[in-house]
């Protein structure tokens, strides 16, 4: 892939598709010139968010700009008077349509601004559909957790929870090392039915409880435990993802290995 700031662009404003994502992804891993842009890219939002006006327009404004929007799509076009006469009326008009759409359309573009969340969200998504296209889910491949588990000595400076839960229908297939947001992590692949899952873990001790959200077709289960944070990625139904999340957390409760 050659180097493209359309593509860059596009992958920060969250508009490029899974594969496109994956392609970029692998590039930027390769070229120290679209990395630089990306942080560049990124710097500059988190400024703007950070140090930027912020209101949210009154109601009455946001039901005037409506109101000049659809007027503006059912007004006819008038034309200016004849010689001899000057009708301006037409052009002020038009004008004043014209700045209620360019100030919704600004709106609009602010407040659509991805975050850093939304960034990571992004870069896991990218992960899980590389970890499939490249047919990569573990570089270590065992059910075995006495396997899995000792493979990542040295490589992380954290022990990542590793269990196999084949009785209850999600068998680990395996681990490996990935990269999210400038940090190598682990990376759990696990099997239920015809879904594959993959399961980040990394040290973390702020954030959400928990959330789930939809990313680029898959369901997206994020939480923190014992002062790690997990990220667990599949296209199967969100209530069974919350399954696997229940049987991690019971492990850990119960100091099982």
């Amino acid at each position: 892939m050659k180097c493209n700031q359309v593509w860059i662009s596009s992958y920060l404003d969250q508009e490029l598709d899974p594969g496109a994502t994956a392609q970029l992804l692998a590039h930027l891993q390769e070229c120290a010139a679209c990395q630089t842009s990306v942080n560049s890219l990124r710097a500059l939002r988190s400024t703007v968010a950070a140090h930027a006006s912020s209101h949210i327009a009154p109601s009455d404004l946001r039901q005037k700009i409506q109101a000049d929007l659809d007027a503006l799509k059912t007004r006819p076009v008038a034309k200016p008077a004849l010689a001899g006469g000057r009708n301006w009326n037409w052009l002020s008009g038009t004008l004043a349509a014209t700045g209620s759409l360019a100030l919704a359309l600004s709106l609009t573009l602010y407040l659509n601004l991805p975050g850093a969340q939304d960034n990571l969200n992004q870069e896991i998504a990218a992960s899980h559909y590389r970890s499939l296209l490249a047919n990569h889910l573990a570089d270590v491949a065992s059910s075995d957790h006495h396997t899995v588990k000792p493979w990542f000595t040295g490589k992380l400076d954290y022990a990542p929870e590793v269990h196999d839960f084949a009785a209850q229908g999600f068998p680990l297939l395996g681990g490996r090392l990935d990269y999210l947001n400038k940090h190598t992590v682990a990376a759990l692949a696990y099997r239920h039915g015809n879904h594959l899952i993959n399961v980040f873990m990394w040290p973390q001790t702020s954030g959400e409880a928990e959330s789930l959200v939809a990313v680029q077709g898959y369901n997206l289960l994020q939480w923190n435990a014992n002062g790690m944070h997990y990220s667990a990625i599949s296209d199967m139904n969100a209530q069974e993802l919350k399954s696997l999340r229940a049987l991690l957390l019971q492990q850990m409760e119960s100091g099982t290995q």
